[in-house]
């Protein structure tokens, strides 16, 4: 079991005051939490447990599912994966300045950050809160430096960084002063530390050496909400649909059968055993020959139905909570599979996600520890560069091109088209391109007519030279 749940069944006595409240208050929450679900016509009716569903669930129950269950692992993996597709770089807003940009590239290429950043995401998103110690050169007794604050210095450096799950990151103590800033939010944590197969070690680790982060939460700072929370219920209606499915296919398409002896048939005394051995030979694939006397054997019908339609309607459900659009969800994100309005509400949902789950739990917390401790440039104005989330495919862009290319064509046949739109106006508003494109193409057109005038003038310039008119009667002659 996790070590915090392990914690909390440790005798009350043995914890501290702080830690007593802390831990009663979850368990009377959990409790009380636990007591009402499921519950209809007051006490009579309990569903969560005629159909099997936790009411409690822990850490440990989130961290198999999301490995062991295809459907919560990409309930996980794909908004996260999606998340960090692609570059993730800051910007200065002094466009002049490049030290803050070469600084945080370097951290990027030698920490692997952005790996570190996905993992301690997935982790976020399977429990309550995840978090990454940062590992500075100022420790050299880990029983001991890890307990004291980071103090910016000269020659203070990130030497790597630490990814740790909620049950390796366990919250030893919360900050009691009401005057402190940080009050109610964790002052030290106990960090779980493996250093192989079976060797493991925990150590108490102050907040300034650590980064937290949560998923979603409401009402709290400390404590987000496990993904697989709200939608436990259908997984586990999934696995009962799957499960029973190819149970019953097991049963059902191979059938069982029934030996019917005649009435009249005076059955010696071996028959058992014989159409026994028989039976099994032949379910064996040993032999696919039965031969009897007296014994009719038939096939017993098969009972065999598709669970399309209820698993259908398990991943509406768990699309329906978790946003992820049903055709995403599975796998069949390309082609003609997935809808415009799919990939709308994907690429919005991932956006949203880079905003407000992204940039706001993991990189910018860890961008200010970064300025704060002079590891990174100090810098009032910065922003996180991301890379295109709808990267086209290049039969998307022959068709766009192809189509542009006819409403251009049928634009310049058109001669009054122009006193109904401008170019520029028909350019940004039909064709959908962006200003820069626009004023590029204008002034390739300026340039145009203006070498078209400069050419036209230089035709009335040249000089005509008049021919003599000779008349006819000497051309005659």
């Amino acid at each position: 079991m996790a070590k915090d749940i392990k914690e909390k069944k440790k005798p009350i006595a043995a914890l501290s005051a702080q830690k007593k409240m802390q831990v009663m208050s979850e368990l009377v929450n959990r409790v009380n939490l636990a007591n009402t679900l499921g519950k209809q016509y007051g006490t009579d009716r309990d569903i969560y447990t005629a159909l099997g569903y936790p009411k409690d669930i822990e850490y440990d129950d989130y961290y198999t599912k999301y490995k062991r269950q295809d459907i919560a692992g990409a309930i996980i993996n794909r908004p996260v994966e999606a998340t960090w597709k692609g570059e993730v770089n800051l910007s200065d807003s002094n466009q002049d300045d490049d030290k803050f940009e070469i600084q945080w590239k370097s951290l990027m290429e030698d920490l692997k950050l952005k790996k570190k950043f996905i993992r301690t995401d997935k982790l976020a998103c399977i429990g309550r809160y995840s978090c990454i110690l940062l590992g500075f050169n100022d420790v050299v007794d880990a029983e001991l430096d890890f307990q004291k604050p980071v103090v910016k210095g000269r020659n203070l450096k990130l030497i790597y960084l630490n990814v740790c799950a909620e049950n390796n990151a366990v919250i030893k103590e919360l900050e009691t002063d009401s005057f402190n800033k940080r009050y109610g939010l964790p002052k030290f944590y106990t960090i779980t530390i493996s250093s192989g197969e079976n060797d493991t070690k925990s150590i108490t680790v102050h907040y300034s050496r650590i980064i937290h982060i949560i998923g979603k939460s409401i009402d709290d700072d400390i404590y987000g909400e496990p993904v697989l929370m709200r939608v436990w219920n259908r997984l586990m209606d999934l696995e009962k649909l799957n499960g029973g499915s190819a149970e019953m296919y097991w049963r059902g398409a191979y059938p069982g059968f029934t030996a019917d002896v005649d009435k009249e048939y005076t059955a010696p005394a071996d028959l058992a055993t014989t159409l026994e051995d028989q039976i099994k030979q032949y379910e064996h694939n040993l032999t696919r020959v039965l031969v009897n006397e007296g014994v009719d054997i038939k096939a017993l019908q098969q009972q065999v139905s598709s669970p399309k339609d209820a698993v259908d309607v398990q991943l509406q459900m768990i699309s329906a909570e978790t946003g992820i659009p049903k055709r995403i969800l599975v796998g069949s994100e390309r082609g003609e599979l997935s809808s415009t309005q799919d990939k709308d509400s994907w690429t919005t949902l991932i956006q949203t996600r880079r905003e407000e789950q992204a940039e706001e739990q993991i990189i910018k917390p860890f961008v200010e520890t970064m300025m704060e401790y002079g590891i990174l440039e100090t810098k009032e104005e910065w922003r996180v560069e991301w890379s295109e989330l709808n990267v086209m495919s290049d039969k998307d862009r022959a068709e766009i091109g192809k189509t542009r290319s006819e409403t251009i064509k049928n634009y310049a046949h058109e001669p009054m088209a122009p006193e109904v739109m401008p170019p520029a106006m028909f350019l940004k508003h039909i064709l959908g391109l962006p200003p820069e494109v626009v004023e590029e193409v204008e002034l390739e057109l300026e340039e145009y007519m203006r070498m078209e005038q400069e050419l036209a003038d230089e035709i009335e310039e040249v000089e005509v030279v008049e021919e003599p008119i000779i008349p006819i009667e000497k051309i005659e002659k």
